[in-house]
């Protein structure tokens, strides 16, 4: 046989071969296809070569190029896949894709077992849902449960937030996100970012919940200067509905550059720009002369403009006490009355309102030698400050008052603190 004859020889069997795998490869998409009635069967589509094989016992086929392959709602896409007939699973490589509805999820590598409808992915994992977006470096999709479950390094990106965690849990039906570990969000509109350990989060109701070691802090520089606030509770909540809230449950602490607060409960509108504490809250105020003023009462509701302090409402059971000399740490002015309402201007105490049974206790300075205190009650009483230190005093309705002069006074100021005084030192928190 002359070299040319062979080589036509070869080329003609080659030929051959490839019509019988075309012809074969055929034939196994008929039989697919007339199988995939039955909903525990995976239903193949296409793939550019197919390669029949035994793996560990089990028939098996190796799919290359331009795989596709349905299983009920759900259509897998990749580059390579081989499938396991007796077992009725495939393994997937190169630009996985998985789609089912308005979800797809694509990865590097993957898994999907027919019977039970488990889609396994890693490398790079990204879900998309709607409004929704997804990282992850594994992931795996129970298409019965519509349950996705993520890890490693997670990150969820949607219109309000972003959000990273150790482990996330997604259930598609309820629209209700679980993440646990190292969690953190971050508000696209709040300038808000909330930490914790463990998170719930139900897109349908826009209502979200950290319920360990939460903490939430913003950073202000809206004035040239970095101004942080910072909170923490034993668990936070927050609303993205029309009134946009942080609500922080018990233990409740909150720091800022001259504002520190605690209560048991608090409430943090974030556009309104106010907070509304309850449950035996105490609120400490530092004015620029270095002097601090606390409050606490039954329940309080805050008003900020543009960050600073405006109005306190104190209401039931109210007190307000303030150092009268940094030099004298145990005399205090102090305030009692059903209702406080304190009003501030360039970060100093303008004027404070009281209201029914309403009490005062001041001490008197001659220059800066102590002169003793007054003590005065009435149904109203208005305090005027200037430069931190009382300016004027008027009391309507049931006037009475005393006078006891310095040498009753000195060391003894501790015996004639109004009833329900309660000097307390602010937390501060670690940043």
């Amino acid at each position: 046989m002359t070299p040319f004859t062979l080589l036509k020889f070869i080329r003609s069997g080659v030929m051959e071969c490839w019509s019988v795998g075309v012809f074969i490869v055929s034939t196994l998409l008929l039989i697919t296809g007339a199988n995939a009635q039955s909903d525990n069967l995976i239903y193949l589509h296409h793939a550019d070569s197919l390669i029949g094989m035994e793996i560990d016992g089990e028939r098996a086929r190796q799919l290359i190029g331009n795989v596709k392959f349905t299983h009920g709602k759900t259509t897998v896409t990749c580059r390579k896949a081989i499938q396991f007939l007796q077992s009725n699973k495939a393994t997937l490589d190169g630009e996985v894709v998985v789609t089912e509805d308005s979800m797809t999820m694509v990865a590097h590598h993957g898994v999907y077992y027919g019977s039970t409808r488990v889609a396994e992915a890693q490398g790079r994992v990204r879900l998309d849902d709607r409004t929704m977006t997804l990282y992850a470096e594994q992931g795996t999709y129970y298409s019965n449960d519509k349950i996705a479950y993520f890890k490693e390094n997670v990150k969820v990106i949607d219109t309000s937030s972003v959000m990273i965690s150790d482990v996330l849990t997604y259930y598609r039906t309820e629209q209700k996100t679980i993440a646990e570990g190292n969690v953190t969000i971050k508000g696209n509109e709040s300038n808000m970012t909330i930490t914790g350990d463990y998170f719930e989060n139900y897109r349908s109701t826009k209502y979200s919940r950290m319920l360990e070691h939460p903490r939430a802090f913003s950073v202000d520089t809206s004035n040239g200067i970095s101004d942080t606030l910072i909170i923490v509770a034993d668990t936070m909540e927050t609303h993205q509905d029309t009134l946009q809230r942080l609500v922080a449950n018990g233990n409740v602490v909150m720091n800022r550059s001259e504002i520190a607060a605690e209560a048991g409960s608090g409430v943090f509108f974030t556009k309104l720009d106010s907070i509304q504490l309850r449950r035996s809250p105490f609120v400490w105020y530092t004015q620029t002369n270095g002097t601090t003023t606390q409050s606490s009462g039954d329940s309080m509701f805050i008003k900020l403009d543009k960050r600073q302090l405006k109005t306190m409402y104190v209401r039931g059971h109210s007190m307000a006490i303030s150092e009268a000399d940094l030099a004298l740490p145990k005399r205090f002015h102090q305030l009692s009355g059903q209702d406080i309402t304190m009003f501030f201007s360039s970060k100093k105490i303008d004027r404070i309102e009281v209201d029914r049974t309403a009490t005062i206790l001041y001490f008197l300075f001659d220059d800066k030698t102590p002169n003793g205190f007054n003590n005065t009650t009435g149904d109203h009483v208005t305090i005027s400050f200037l430069d931190g230190r009382i300016d004027q005093l008027k009391v309507v309705g049931g006037v009475e008052g005393k006078y006891v002069p310095e040498r009753l006074v000195e060391g003894k100021e501790e015996e004639y603190n109004l009833s329900g005084f309660n000097r307390k030192l602010k937390t501060i928190i670690k940043r």
